[in-house]
Order: structure tokens, then C-alpha cells, then sequence
């Protein structure tokens, strides 16, 4: 009777609010615990292959060595690897071991001017303990040499390059060089055509406005990054000028290996000597009687000024060898090569002299124009002897190139052929 009062109805509903909250708790931890048994059983059924529980000391070491502060030295004329390795005060021991490694891979007194090396280092003690180096070679190839666990390992890394053929055709408006540059041959390539027209063609007076060009040239680049990229082989440059002359050369390697240059019937483009062993100059003092700038009165000037930058290339006229290289009164810096068939060069007024000495061969670099002696300004003063006499290189008639013939001007016509066709088939990239 007492479940049916008012007081028993209440106790009643308090009850079964209990019982279902107590019901609700009961299932909640049994689905909670079946979750937890599967997971569990899961577990124990998955094939564990690796588990890492540590950081990768393999990678922390990695990115510390990339991150690790870095030196840029650009390559100066004389600079040895290990001068600058001492001019930068790395430990002394680093670097005998180092450049005892990079040796098994590379000469490091190789190293070339102009180039960028990368060094990476830690400090110890203010001193610079070397972490890697980075020695560019070419643009798809460098020395690479790390620390690893203090031990040197030198190597060389390339990168996968791809090659194509380049056509390109401009008329000249002002020079050769600044015209090709404006159609967009790179001056790499720019500098061999006028190389390969030097010993036919006066460039301070043969050339003319609306004179022509035409190159074919080969070009690498780096598969994955084609901004980077390199001239290869100038296959056939040709010339036509308004004067009416019209030069094609082709590029052949003969049976002895020689690589020169060949006109449309197989005679070689190549003479004894160059017209101008400087590019991109202009010629300021011609051959015969002049005023001297200096010494005010007239005197006989046994030679060319060519006018140009201080630093610019002078090139071997000639195969030959140097006789003479030293400062030589009012010459400055002075370079004497001894040639074929009793001809000299000589080339005065030198800022420096580039890594030459002995045997030279044509177009190769001796030095670099300055204006040291007697000179009021930065030019290369060239002269030509011949039996000891000093002739005007501009009135020189020198012995043709050498002229193909039999099976050897065949197969140059086979080649000269297929150049060609290769010109009529590809539009200027």
C-alpha cells in the first residue's frame, strides 16, 4: 500500500532513474572493453616491418652538415685551393688531409679563375674545422668533398645532360660580336666563330652594317634544369659581306685528329698566324710614323695598338713556343713566341700573363691586356717579325691552310652535306 502513496511513487521513479543510470555505466565499459580487446587482437596480428623510436641521427646529422655557415671564394688569378684554405684560417690539419683526399679525384691547383668555391665549416676554438667543399669543374660537373666522421671522401658528381642543335641568323648593325649577342648566341660560342673567321677577316675593317652571319652550333644542357647550359662545337659559320665576299666554313676532323675549320672545296681556314689575337678590340694606332702620345715627336711604330679593356684575352697568334716572358723596359709586361718559318709575335704592355710557359698553340690565352711600361692607357701593342725584321701585320700575306684531298676531301663532302642539310631543315631555335 505504501508503493501507492505519494511518497511510494517517488521512491519508485527515484529507483528505476538508478537502475538506468547504473544500466547505461555497465554498457558504456563493456563496449569500451570490447574496442579495447579488438584493437588489442589487432595489434598482435599486424607484422611490424620497422619502428623508429629515436630521432634519425642519420638525418639530424644531414641537416645539421647543410645548415652548417658557409664561405663563397671566388677564384683569384694564383689562388690554390690550399692558399685559400690558409687564408681563411681552417685547421692546419684539415686541410693537408683534405687536399691529400681531393688529389685521388682532382688536382686542386687546378682549380679555375672566376669560379665560386662553396666551403662549409664549424668553428672550434675560432678555428674553421671543414664540414664539405664544393669545387665547380663545368656547369654540369663539380668536386664535391665531404667530412664524414673525420674522414675525407673526395669525388666528382655529374649531372645528366641532354644536346640539341642551335641555328642563329642576324645582320649586322654595328660588330659581329654584339650583333650575334643580340640574336642570342652566347659569347662562348660568339668568341670561337670570330676565332674560326680570324685568319680571313679584318673585323675593324672588312665588317660592315647589314653584313650577314648564319651558325650552327651544338648546345648541352641539364635534363632537369634546361636554364643551365653549355656551347658545344661550332659545326659551320658562314659570312656574306656586302663587299661580295661570302665565307662558309665547316667544322672536320682529319685523319690525323686535327679539328679545323674547311671552306666549300676542302681548303682549311686556317693560316700560320691569326690577322688579330684579341677579340672585341678596335685598333688605335696603326703601322708606320707616328706622333708618340708620350714622347711628343714623330717615331717609326713597328706595330698595331689594339684599344681594349683592361683584363681582356690575348690569344697565341701561332703555334709556337715563348722565348721571352718578363717586364721589358718601355713594352711593361712582354711575351715573344718563336713560330714556323722564321715568323715571331711579340705583345707588349701586359697587365698580367695568364699560366703559359713553353710550347703554346694558336687562340690559346697568354695574357690579359693592361697598360704597364710606357703607355697612356690600357691597349695591347702586337707586332709580327719575320728574319728579325718587324713587318705591318695588316699588309701580311701568309701561306694558305692546308688543302684536302683524295679519300679525306670525300668524306669532308659528306659531312659538308649533311650540315647543310641540317641547315635547310632546322628553323632558327
Amino acid at each position: 500500500m505504501f508503493l501507492n502513496t505519494f511518497l511510494g511513487i517517488k521512491l519508485r521513479r527515484f529507483a528505476a532513474q538508478i537502475i538506468i543510470i547504473f544500466a547505461f555505466i555497465f554498457i558504456t565499459i563493456y563496449i569500451v572493453k570490447t574496442k579495447t580487446s579488438i584493437q588489442t587482437n589487432n595489434r598482435t596480428n599486424t607484422e611490424i616491418l620497422f619502428e623508429q623510436e629515436n630521432f634519425n641521427k642519420i638525418l639530424l646529422k644531414k641537416r645539421k652538415q647543410q645548415s652548417a655557415p658557409n664561405l663563397k671564394v671566388k677564384v683569384k688569378y694564383g689562388d690554390t685551393l690550399e692558399s685559400i684554405l690558409k687564408n681563411h684560417d681552417f685547421l692546419v690539419s684539415d686541410i693537408v688531409e683534405a687536399i691529400k683526399e681531393i688529389k685521388k679525384v682532382f688536382n686542386p691547383k687546378n682549380i679555375i679563375t672566376g669560379k665560386t668555391i662553396l666551403i662549409k665549416y664549424q668553428l672550434i676554438n675560432k678555428k674553421k674545422k671543414l664540414v664539405s667543399i664544393k669545387i665547380p669543374l663545368q656547369f654540369n660537373k663539380i668536386v664535391f668533398l665531404e667530412n664524414a666522421e673525420d674522414k675525407f671522401i673526395g669525388k666528382i658528381i655529374s649531372k645528366q645532360t641532354i644536346n640539341r642543335i642551335i641555328k642563329k641568323n642576324g645582320i649586322i648593325t654595328d660588330s659581329l660580336y654584339l650583333s650575334a649577342l643580340k640574336s642570342g648566341v652566347d659569347i662562348k660560342t660568339i668568341t670561337k666563330v670570330i676565332g674560326i673567321f680570324s685568319f680571313s677577316v679584318d673585323f675593324q675593317r672588312d665588317i660592315w652594317p647589314k653584313d650577314t652571319f648564319e651558325i650552327l652550333y651544338e648546345e648541352e644542357l641539364l635534363k632537369y634544369d634546361k636554364s643551365k647550359k653549355e656551347s658545344g662545337n661550332v659545326l659551320y659559320a658562314s659570312l656574306v659581306l656586302k663587299s661580295g665576299v661570302s665565307l662558309k666554313l665547316y667544322k672536320f676532323t682529319t685523319k690525323s685528329g686535327d679539328t679545323k675549320y674547311f671552306d666549300e672545296r676542302g681548303k682549311s681556314a686556317q693560316k700560320l698566324l691569326m690577322k688579330t689575337p684579341i677579340d672585341g678590340a678596335r685598333i688605335s694606332s696603326s703601322f708606320g710614323k707616328r706622333k708618340h702620345p708620350i714622347l711628343g715627336y714623330n717615331v717609326a711604330h713597328r706595330g698595331i695598338d689594339f684599344a681594349a679593356p683592361k683584363g681582356t684575352p690575348i690569344y697565341a697568334a701561332g703555334n709556337g713556343t715563348i722565348e721571352i716572358k718578363k717586364k721589358n723596359g718601355a713594352y711593361g709586361k712582354y711575351i715573344l713566341i718563336r713560330h714556323a718559318n722564321r715568323f715571331k709575335t711579340a705583345y707588349a704592355h701586359l697587365s698580367k700573363y695568364a699560366k703559359t710557359s713553353g710550347k703554346v698553340t694558336q687562340g690559346q690565352v697568354i695574357g690579359y691586356v693592361g697598360s704597364t711600361g710606357r703607355s697612356t692607357g690600357s691597349h695591347l701593342h702586337y707586332e709580327i717579325i719575320k728574319n728579325g725584321k718587324r713587318i705591318n701585320p695588316k699588309t701580311l700575306k701568309l701561306p694558305s691552310g692546308k688543302k684536302l684531298k683524295g679519300d679525306e676531301l670525300e668524306i669532308f663532302m659528306e659531312e659538308k652535306n649533311k650540315i647543310e642539310r641540317r641547315l635547310d631543315n632546322l628553323d632558327v631555335y
